[in-house]
């Protein structure tokens, strides 16, 4: 990767050979990591709920496998190491099921890289999800050794605090009047009906659709996990993801 100026190997722990080594320690270890304390019961709840209400709901899923269907995320944050050190300062990547929370929090989300900041550049990230998106999509193929018995993978969204997201994705300005790119809510505005503080229903927001958003903008600037299927919706900060 880029991540220097020579080029260096950086340990990476990819989604599915980490899935197929749960897969080798049993059905048991499997379904509590992924399933969490629901289980396969509440899998199919989710799946139903997705299936009625959510625009985001994948177009290649029979409601047949929803007990079966695992919805993951890929994960990112900057970690303040050492208090108050930018040399301190480390990016974590991660990933884990939606469907994972009451389960310890090492087994919410599973760990891909961690690196330095101070010895990264803007490629590093890039170089990094380059790798991961072939690896995201072989673990959501059809034709892994946990087909068989039901399961199957879909990569379904993106978590991180809002200044990741703007930072990776260049999506969701927070320091912007107008900081969201899924409505035209703006922070202040002579009509108060404009403004995020309006809930009622005379609001005057509009929602940008995906489909929207990826007809305004080439294809070069939408975020790199849209190419894999993960819509602009699903870019989640983590306080909406929880």
């Amino acid at each position: 990767m880029r991540g220097s100026r020579t080029q260096c190997e950086r340990k990476v722990l990819f989604p599915d050979t980490f899935a197929e080594t749960l897969w080798n320690r049993g059905l048991r270890t499997f379904e509590q990591v992924f399933f969490g304390k629901g289980g396969r019961d509440q899998a199919a709840v989710f799946w139903n709920n997705a299936q009625t209400n959510c625009t985001w709901y994948p177009p290649n899923v029979d409601s047949k496998e929803h007990s079966g269907l695992v919805p993951v995320s890929l994960y990112g944050d900057d970690v303040q190491a050492y208090r108050n050190s930018d040399p301190g300062a480390v990016s974590v990547i991660g990933w884990g099921s939606d469907l994972a929370k009451g389960n310890d929090p090492m087994l919410q989300y599973l760990l891909v890289a961690v690196y330095s900041e101070y010895c990264s550049n803007e490629h590093t990230y890039a170089d990094l999800l380059e790798a991961l998106i072939p690896r995201f999509r072989s673990l959501c193929s059809t034709d892994k050794p946990w087909s068989a018995a039901g399961f199957r993978f879909v990569w379904t969204g993106v978590q991180g605090d809002l200044k990741w997201i703007y930072q990776k994705y260049h999506i969701h300005n927070f320091a912007k009047n107008a900081f969201c790119d899924l409505c035209n809510a703006v922070k202040q505005h002579p009509d108060p009906r404009a403004t995020m503080m309006c809930f009622t229903s005379h609001a005057t927001h509009v929602e940008v659709t995906h489909s929207d958003f990826c007809a305004a903008h080439p294809v070069e600037s939408w975020p790199t996990p849209t190419l894999a299927g993960v819509r602009l919706e699903r870019f989640m900060p983590l306080r909406c993801a929880a």
